[in-house]
């Protein structure tokens, strides 16, 4: 096997033509585009010649995504402007290239690096005049969580319920004082306790508030790594 010389940071998108592939699909795509681009992509050990692709996070079914990340290994070192041409020429469908950065082969990995990600969430509301009292509301059931100084909510792990508190998780939350019902969240991941996906946050915002709170549609705006902050 040949040893790697050059290692690639890639930011992508995924448009809602890719927004129901299952993580193992999005995998899948992107070795084929890349298999298909005549770059030299090294090959992992022991995986009959399938390319090294490391993503800093699964890719969630069912979302959009503004800035997803994944990295590859090149056999020889080449000029971002021919790497950069290929990948464009062979992306996945229903994904759009952001950026391309040329990284230190003893970097740490991708997914090491991952300290937060960035939701943005549309909730389900009512119309009308009912939209503002909905909107108080959650307002007041954001300003509630935050305020807390635990949030224990129901966990699975190791295949049994337990209990986890999500309150350290949750870096920040806002929600739009107009309609539509908009929420911001930013979720931190840790290796301790793991991650928190927008959905623990609106079972625990619904708990706060009475009711149920459906999301009408999730975007992932922006996977955050620990030399970005």
């Amino acid at each position: 096997m040949i040893e790697p010389r050059q290692r690639w940071r890639v930011f992508f998108q995924r448009g809602p033509e890719a927004r129901d592939l299952a993580h193992s699909q999005v995998v899948e795509r992107w070795e084929a585009a890349l298999a298909g681009s005549a770059l030299p992509v090294a090959a992992g050990a022991g995986q009959r010649g399938r390319v090294r692709l490391a993503f800093a996070a699964p890719v969630p079914l069912g979302m959009t995504a503004e800035r997803e990340i994944l990295e590859f290994l090149l056999e020889q070192p080449l000029p971002i402007t021919e790497v950069r041409a290929a990948l464009r020429a062979h992306l996945p469908s229903g994904h759009g290239l952001l950026d391309l950065h040329d990284v230190w082969l003893g970097a740490p990995s991708v997914a090491s690096l991952l300290v937060a990600m960035d939701y943005r969430v549309q909730v389900h509301s009512e119309v009308g005049a009912a939209q503002r009292t909905e909107l108080s509301q959650l307002a007041t059931g954001v300003s509630r969580i935050l305020a807390a100084p635990r949030l224990d909510r129901p966990h699975l792990k190791g295949g049994g319920p337990t209990t986890r508190d999500l309150r350290p998780l949750i870096e920040s939350l806002t929600v739009a004082d107009s309609p539509p019902a908009l929420l911001a969240m930013r979720l931190r991941t840790d290796p301790s306790i793991g991650f928190a996906r927008p959905e623990d946050v609106l079972l625990a915002l619904s708990d706060e508030i009475g009711r149920e709170i459906v999301a009408e549609s999730i975007v992932r705006e922006r996977l955050i790594l620990a030399d970005e902050v």
